[in-house]
């Protein structure tokens, strides 16, 4: 069978008790604009358009002055998050915050509607803000408390900027190696979205499996030659545990979001299911992996990220059972995967890229690896002083830019993509082909 019926029944369920959790509830709290906050700056802020710069936030005190003008602070029992926009400037105070720091800010305050659940708004309030917006006003910083992985962070940044460059000569390769996407602007975004490349933009499920399998491989070729430990023990118990713990340092490394964490625990799911033997039906791993993000992430299901990475997952798996070779099994993969998360595209966002039916099979894997592995690599080698001057990563740099600019050329092309009602047809019809086929080669396969 191939959709395990009690495996289906118990993810839905648990799915639509977590969706209910996030639907429209009082907990959306409104700020007034007219007054003055203390806020804790708790993520990394990004700059995507010229000019402005995005920086989430956590309202955590109010600020006020009596006719004396003493000031004083009123604590906020449960601080407030707020996704707040500011003008991005070199003298403006606003530009230079770091995660951890303590400003102070006068703003204008947007309450975000819950009852949107399908709309950012929506997406704002899975992700715990009650509103958005615009600073006015920021005070230099009060209070700075930079955790490690930050500070790791800013100077791999500022490495690589020394190095290869500000703007997005750096930071595409940051953003596809470590999920530092806080230079990236809109225009690229827009033709890797077109394209139906957007995940190679950021560390999703795909980076981090690609790291574990790089990391697997390693611990499993240097333990096979340790004959003590293997009479002992069998390898794949010494190594897996090594790269999931190596894995999860990769994880913190580029900021453990919802879709990083949630792969990681995939991951945790699918190692642990290969150790016990348990992990042969992969629809099985799926669903179980799909119900225990329902539980640590209430509501997920309703994520688009999430939405997209268990179709790609799923198609990977039609993809995978309708041929015998290899080259048979990474084409037909590569276009399940492509024409589910294509539907899920136009159902989300109204459109679709037949463009990423072509490029995604050659490009994805293409960019993932240069851009997640080599680019690794290259920042190890700059850290571990074998490459100093840094040639490895200008190389790969220079690679990757080349990249994209063909991934926004194939953006341009006017009949690669569709939106509206004909885009949803034409995924529709996609999707319905590549069942059929599904169907009809596993129905052989039976007889």
């Amino acid at each position: 069978m191939f959709l395990p019926r009690r495996d289906l029944f118990w993810g839905a369920l648990v799915g639509a008790v977590g969706v209910a959790v996030v639907l429209p509830s009082g907990n959306v709290k409104a700020v007034n604009s007219d007054l003055s906050y203390l806020v804790y700056v708790d993520d990394t802020p990004r700059r995507r358009n010229v000019g402005e710069i995005q920086v989430p936030v956590s309202l955590v005190g109010i600020i006020s002055k009596n006719d004396q003008n003493q000031i004083s602070i009123r604590e906020i029992s449960s601080p407030i998050r707020y996704l707040c926009k500011g003008t991005d400037l070199p003298w403006m105070n606003i530009s230079k915050v770091r995660p951890g720091d303590l400003i102070a800010i006068r703003g204008r305050f947007k309450k975000i509607d819950p009852s949107k659940i399908f709309s950012f708004d929506g997406f704002l309030r899975r992700q715990g803000y009650s509103g958005t917006c615009k600073i006015k006003y920021a005070s230099a910083t009060l209070k700075r408390d930079e955790a490690f992985i930050d500070v790791a962070r800013r100077r791999i940044k500022e490495t690589a900027e020394r190095i290869i460059g500000p703007g997005e000569i750096s930071g595409f390769p940051l953003s596809t190696a470590l999920g530092i996407k806080d230079v990236l602007s809109s225009y690229t975004e827009e033709d890797f979205r077109r394209t139906g490349l957007s995940h190679v933009l950021v560390v999703s499920g795909y980076q981090v499996t690609l790291v574990y399998g790089a990391v697997l491989a390693i611990f499993t070729a240097i333990f096979s030659r340790i004959l003590f430990l293997v009479k002992r023990l069998p390898v794949i118990l010494l190594a897996t545990p090594l790269s999931l713990v190596v894995t999860g340092a990769f994880v913190l490394l580029v900021e453990p979001d919802g879709p990083v964490l949630r792969a990681w625990l995939a991951l945790l799911v699918a190692a642990g299911a290969k150790i016990f033997e348990v992990g042969r039906n992969q629809i099985h791993n799926l669903m179980v992996g799909l119900l225990l993000m329902a539980v640590v992430s209430p509501g997920c299901y309703l994520d688009p990220g999430v939405e997209l990475s268990f179709a790609a997952l799923a198609g990977l798996q039609i993809g995978d059972s309708m041929s015998k070779t290899a080259s048979g099994k990474f084409i037909w993969s590569s276009l399940a995967a492509s024409t589910l998360t294509g539907f899920v595209s136009a159902l989300r966002f109204g459109g679709v890229s037949i463009t990423s039916l072509l490029i995604n099979p050659w490009c994805a894997p293409l960019l993932s690896v240069i851009g997640c592995k080599v680019v690794i690599v290259a920042i190890g080698l700059i850290f571990f002083g074998v490459d100093p001057n840094g040639l490895v990563l200008q190389g790969t740099s220079e690679i990757l830019l080349y990249c994209k600019e063909l991934v926004g050329w194939f953006a341009k092309i006017e009949f690669g993509y569709y939106e509206g009602p004909v885009g949803f047809a034409i995924s529709a019809s996609l999707l319905t082909l590549v069942l059929l086929v599904f169907f009809r080669t596993r129905n052989r396969s039976l007889v």
